[in-house]
């Protein structure tokens, strides 16, 4: 059995902990090919993370049953497939409800049409924050002395130029110039300029 995001990378459950990107993302645990009937759920930080299941989920191909008790942090989805030759897996929709990534825990079970059991275990992985778009936030504090922070979403992996102007247009100074990761990011300024003087 293997989880994975749509975006960015396949996750096998079996293997050590790894990350998965989301926010509005899937992730999707594939099931053996021969799998008639399986259990999975998903345990979460309820303050940090929702779970939804994706709208196109209904097939006459498949009965598929879940359970989500309200503020528990857990849900729970069963599912039975009806044909032995269609794409076999468990699909959920993750979101955030701030910043933080988290770690989510999966138990899995999946039976043959005999009820054997094929496949079953528990996982962690790592569940990185992505946010939706590009966007600066307002540094805090503002006035600041002697450090300020600045929030910064990164949706994609990118190429960051992150500059501070005076209110002439003139560079003060280069915060961030290079390659990043997918995430919410912020960079402690300390008001001083490329030359290490303080500035107004």
């Amino acid at each position: 059995m293997s989880v994975k995001a749509q975006r960015p990378k396949r996750l096998g459950l079996c293997n050590s902990n790894e990350s998965v990107a989301e926010d509005n993302k899937e992730v999707a645990s594939e099931l053996p090919q021969e799998t008639g009937a399986a259990q999975v759920t998903f345990n979460y930080p309820s303050e940090s993370k929702t779970i939804n299941i994706p709208d196109d989920i209904s097939t006459a191909n498949m009965i598929q049953l879940s359970y989500q008790p309200e503020d528990k942090g857990r849900f729970l989805m069963e599912k039975a497939f009806m044909q032995k030759d269609m794409v076999k897996q468990v699909v959920v929709e993750i979101k955030s409800l701030d910043r933080e990534d988290a770690v989510m825990g999966i138990n899995y079970i999946s039976y043959d049409e005999t009820n054997t059991v094929l496949a079953s275990g528990t996982r962690t992985i790592d569940v990185i924050a992505i946010p939706d778009e590009f966007a600066l936030h307002s540094n805090y504090p503002n006035p600041f002395n002697p450090v300020t922070i600045i929030e910064y979403d990164v949706p994609e992996n990118a190429a960051v130029l992150l500059l501070v102007y005076d209110i002439l247009g003139r560079q003060v100074r280069m915060l961030v110039n290079g390659p990043l990761d997918a995430g919410y990011k912020s960079v402690r300024w300390n008001g001083r300029n490329d030359r290490g003087q303080n500035v107004s």
